[in-house]
């Protein structure tokens, strides 16, 4: 799952996990143009790094080196190491944790990520900690710390109670052990792109308005995943320069995190996604769908103009949902649907689409839903 397909991403209110992170549920506020969290974790960027695990079988069965994919999630508050992790498990999911910074590119990407959020003079937590019974330092995930962890003066220190990693991001990156029961501020690490989960590029032109449910009964946890979806299958989309993409939540409201008429880079599209807030309401489908039909309505032009519209339940009023869908089908616009889990009314869910039944996406559960980028990629550029 992610880790940066994410705020992000979210992975924290992805991974609800973005726009309520950390001990405080709370919304992500969008001041001044930049996307903040009061009380919580704000994506700052991913990479894909090399993985070197293994790589003497790699090197001897001639197989191509593997890169992995990471979410970066930093925290706007303060905890012990052992609440800092517990907080990036509870957030983003049970593949998120304190960030474990284990090649020398990781490293660079970590550094320049930081160099670019803006914040300096900062400590935060890492995964890395000390093995009483190997004598060495090592990364949550058992990895030991590579001789390219640059260490700050005095640090290590041989006081074996300073047990914990943290890196200081004062000029340069530094590494300091620390009393795991001092609070600073952390990086929460999300893995993300596992095989079958990547979404495809579509070179016919095209314009697309993507739905994501925001409600309530999503959660933080999966809020993330369809985060990661959403930014997923953005990113693949735009990389047909001709192509745009909006991006809209909805709960008892609705809104355009991304306009279908801005041209952002990856790293912003990444950004909007990721730090999406969590609205934690109801389900008014209708809101969605409607703002997504202003969203084409606002920025009309010649070309297929197609929703992609994701929900785990049921909308509050029905009847509204349906006139709705009515609308959007009627002006020519090419509805898919996306069905999360076992709480889904299915003849809502094919009335969104358009009656069309090649349109509907149906997954048992968010654990399985970015499988589902395949697929509905390809259907959606399949212009007939």
């Amino acid at each position: 799952m992610f880790r940066t397909i994410l705020s992000v991403l979210a992975i924290t209110a992805l991974i609800a996990i973005v726009g309520t992170f950390g001990d405080t549920l709370s919304l992500l506020e969008e001041t001044g143009g930049v996307l903040t969290s009061r009380n919580g974790l704000l994506f700052i960027g991913s990479s894909k790094n090399l993985v070197f695990e293994d790589e003497i079988v790699r090197a001897r069965s001639n197989i191509a080196p593997t890169t992995e994919g990471s979410l970066y999630f930093r925290s706007q508050n303060a905890a012990s190491y052992e609440l800092a992790n517990s907080d990036c498990v509870s957030q983003l999911g049970p593949n998120s944790a304190l960030v474990s910074i284990e090649t020398q590119e990781e490293l660079a990407n970590i550094t320049k990520i930081l160099q670019e959020s803006g914040d300096s003079s900062s400590v935060y937590w890492t995964s890395g900690r000390y093995d009483i019974n190997d004598a060495s330092f090592e990364w949550q995930n058992g990895i030991g710390l590579g001789p390219f962890i640059p260490w700050d003066a005095n640090h290590p220190n041989s006081n074996t109670g300073l047990s914990r990693v943290a890196l200081r991001n004062v000029g340069s990156i530094k590494f300091e052990t620390h009393f795991n029961t001092v609070s600073h501020r952390y990086i929460c690490e999300l893995k993300y792109g596992q095989p079958g989960e990547e979404a495809e590029p579509c070179y016919t032109d095209n314009d697309l308005v993507i739905v994501v449910d925001s409600s309530d009964s999503i959660g933080q946890v999966n809020y993330i995943t369809a985060l990661d979806f959403a930014a997923k299958l953005i990113i693949a989309w735009v990389d047909n320069p001709n192509n745009r993409v909006s991006f809209v939540i909805y709960s008892n409201t609705a809104q355009s995190v991304i306009g279908l008429n801005e041209s952002l880079t990856i790293s912003q599209i990444r950004d909007r996604v990721y730090n999406a807030p969590y609205l934690a309401g109801g389900t008014a489908s209708n809101q969605g769908i409607n703002q997504a039909f202003n969203e084409f309505l606002s920025n009309v032009r010649a070309v297929p103009q197609n929703m992609v519209f994701l929900t785990n339940g049921v909308s509050n009023i029905p009847p509204d949902t349906l006139l709705a869908a009515q609308t959007v089908h009627t002006a020519g616009i090419r509805p898919f649907s996306v069905g999360i889990g076992s709480n889904i009314n299915q003849e809502e869910l094919l009335a969104i689409a358009g009656n069309n039944p090649d349109h509907v996406f149906n997954t048992d559960g968010f654990d399985e839903l970015l499988k589902l980028l395949q697929p509905v990629s390809r259907r959606v550029c399949d212009v007939v």
